[in-house]
């Protein structure tokens, strides 16, 4: 689980509840994970989720991009900014259309990355990000228990989240054969999304 007081959130939404430290601006990203790059440490796991519009700019010889309030991140700048983090892991979870790079530059080392589609597909409605916290939380948005522990072990890896989320996502096909599907996708090198948990 996570306590409550090791939650940072940045929002283009001014009603996020408690846990509001800011608009997701540029500005207000780097410092996040500035101060993260001083509090956290090597025996720590970071979960680390964006969402808004994707672009394919990657398609045309560009590289990946994610909007942020006022403006866009690329893949690479999100990899600098991760440097100084000196986690035992870190997972991030990329919602947005066309992750494409972002895949590639997070799961190098000791990251994960997952994403609601393939590289050079789109996602929709946030119902991939819905399934996956409902998966880590044990509770769906509705409400409904979810139960993501899937080898009765008593603990949830990551993988079983991610497996967890791509079940109970009702927008998936992660073969991605049908138009209108997510494709979610799990990303990793060196850390093992089987032996690292969640909860």
């Amino acid at each position: 689980g996570f306590d409550p007081s090791d939650i940072r959130v940045l929002s283009g939404y001014t009603d996020v509840g408690e846990y509001n430290n800011g608009k997701a601006t540029r500005e207000n990203l780097e410092a996040t994970l500035r101060e993260l790059s001083e509090t956290v440490g090597e025996n720590d796991d970071l979960l680390f989720y964006i969402t808004n519009h994707g672009a394919e700019e990657y398609l045309f010889g560009g590289e990946s991009t994610v909007t942020l309030d006022g403006g866009v991140l690329t893949a690479s700048e999100l990899n600098g900014l991760f440097a100084g983090i000196k986690a035992n892991y870190v997972t991030g979870v990329f919602s947005q259309c066309l992750p494409g790079e972002f895949l590639d530059y997070f799961s190098r080392g000791e990251r994960i990355a997952i994403s609601a589609s393939k590289g050079n597909k789109f996602s929709f409605d946030g119902s991939f990000s819905k399934a996956f916290f409902g998966c880590v939380g044990g509770v769906s948005y509705t409400g409904v228990g979810i139960e993501a522990d899937l080898n009765k072990d008593g603990r949830v890896s990551i993988e079983e989240v991610f497996n967890c989320a791509v079940e109970n996502d009702e927008n998936t096909n992660p073969n991605g054969y049908d138009i209108g599907k997510e494709t979610p996708q799990l990303h990793w090198q060196n850390a093992d999304p089987k032996q690292l948990y969640l909860r």
